[in-house]
């Protein structure tokens, strides 16, 4: 456990929530809005989906029980909040999303583009991510962009009472095939000088 995570672990043990939520979002909160904005679906408001994710971190982190790392427990709170909107932008507990602050220090976006692809073959990888189920995308975006270790990805898609060795096994054979999907589509793309 990281220096940070074991800080935030202390102040959840001491019952400062917030306090806690704070010190989340100082560890991951960048690194988790870029998961949201590089998976959500291009019909739902990246923003409002940011705002849901923070809104469901603070009302749930009194009820983490520190099974996962809070990277992982995050992210399954990201994950959840975008299944949940799903195809439209709804409402936290009767609050408009819109109305929900997001924390200060956040307010600076994440670049999601890798800047050494052209604009034209990153056109393609989201034409491509779009077209890719949300567990796919989440999957990429986890080991491709965040490097997250396999077991970690593993406990943030596993179904319940599935075993989570078996689990990242088959994400890891599920991301060779997502993987030679992109070489496929993106090939053509930096063979023509783009």
């Amino acid at each position: 456990m990281s220096g940070g995570e074991a800080h935030a672990k202390a102040l959840h043990g001491d019952g400062a929530f917030d306090a806690c939520a704070a010190e989340a979002l100082r560890l991951y909160g960048a690194e988790v809005e870029g998961y949201v904005r590089a998976t959500v679906p291009a019909r739902v408001d990246p923003d409002e989906v940011w705002a849901a994710t923070c809104a469901a971190m603070v009302e749930g982190l009194p009820r983490f029980q520190w099974r996962s790392t809070l990277r992982t427990w995050l992210y399954q709170v990201a994950r959840f909040t975008l299944r949940q909107l799903g195809d439209q932008a709804r409402r936290v507990e009767g609050v408009p999303l819109s109305q929900v602050t997001r924390p200060s220090k956040l307010e600076a976006r994440v670049s999601v583009k890798p800047s050494f692809l052209s604009e034209t073959v990153q056109a393609k990888l989201g034409e491509l991510r779009e077209g890719l189920d949300e567990e796919d995308r989440t999957l990429l975006y986890l080991r491709i962009e965040r490097d997250l270790p396999w077991r970690d990805i593993a406990e943030l898609l596993v179904e319940q009472g599935e075993d989570v060795d078996a689990r990242a096994a088959a994400l890891r054979k599920r991301f060779e095939r997502v993987k030679q999907r992109l070489r496929e589509v993106l090939e053509p793309a930096r063979s023509g000088g783009l």
